[in-house]
């Protein structure tokens, strides 16, 4: 049980402000499973003139949060607005320090606390939950990490749009977390979003696509897709060479990869 200690303040915020199983605040304890299927819509006018790519994965159940019941005052706004900055201090500290489970439990009263008022989708309690799923991960907890990281998802696609910059950090946490599971289709899929994205904020020939780029090709080499991977490695090395020249440093690492799609597909084909 990863939740091992509540006092009574907390065991007291949790049963009258949400009414909800102790699941909500750790996942890992949740017993349902979903099979849920993201589908990340990619423009044919974008660069990587990819196809739309279709994952399914597996998520722990958590029940939806819920704002107190009745009319807050502005007091009980202020002081939950407090309490949610000082557990929230206090998670840092203790995350810092390495004692990683009591960072998370404070952690968890700081969503309670602002999420009693504001709701699951206030997007700082997004981003305590995203802080969540990372302890989860530092953790190694793969399938805990990913139900708050789509939490978070969720909330930022619903107050900014699927297709807002916002999203960034946490599409690039649930795409490394499904790099170091194999997931190698799902990772593909939230770097792709990555990159659209990207490239709409800062333009297709900005270097901070460079990394993403680099892991989206890998992903699609690693998930069996050689031709969407030659494409993609097509695509960078011309951008490369139109912006940086051949002196590029990254030009070696996208001709590496798009040999070895060529050669990927190649095998592919005469199999």
């Amino acid at each position: 049980m990863l939740i091992k200690k509540f006092d009574r303040e907390s065991a007291l915020i949790l049963t009258t402000a949400f009414s909800l199983s102790l699941a909500m605040f750790n996942p890992a304890l949740a017993q349902g499973v979903n099979n849920t299927t993201t589908a990340k819509k990619v423009s044919k006018a974008s660069a990587t003139k990819t196809k739309t790519r279709v994952t399914k994965s597996i998520d722990v159940t958590i029940p939806p949060i819920q704002r107190r019941k009745g009319k807050i005052s502005d007091e009980d706004a202020k002081t939950a607005g407090q309490n949610a900055n000082k557990f929230y201090r206090i998670a840092e500290q203790k995350e810092k320090a390495g004692k990683l489970d009591e960072a998370k439990q404070y952690y968890y009263k700081a969503v309670v606390s602002r999420a009693q008022v504001w709701g699951e989708y206030d997007p700082a309690v997004a981003k305590i939950a995203l802080k969540i799923g990372e302890v989860e991960l530092k953790q190694k907890h793969p399938a805990a990490a990913r139900t708050w990281f789509k939490q978070t998802l969720k909330a930022f696609s619903k107050r900014y749009g699927s297709g807002d910059y916002e999203l960034i950090p946490v599409l690039t946490m649930l795409a490394k977390l499904e790099t170091g599971e194999k997931d190698h289709e799902a990772a593909t899929s939230y770097y792709q979003h990555i990159l659209l994205l990207q490239e709409r904020q800062l333009g297709e020939e900005n270097p901070q696509t460079i990394p993403t780029r680099i892991s989206y090709i890998q992903e699609l080499i690693a998930d069996k897709d050689p031709s969407e991977a030659e494409l993609a490695a097509q695509k960078a090395i011309e951008i490369e060479k139109k912006v940086r020249g051949a002196a590029s440093p990254d030009l070696p690492k996208f001709e590496q990869l798009l040999s070895t799609a060529q050669a990927a597909r190649a095998s592919k084909r005469s199999q």
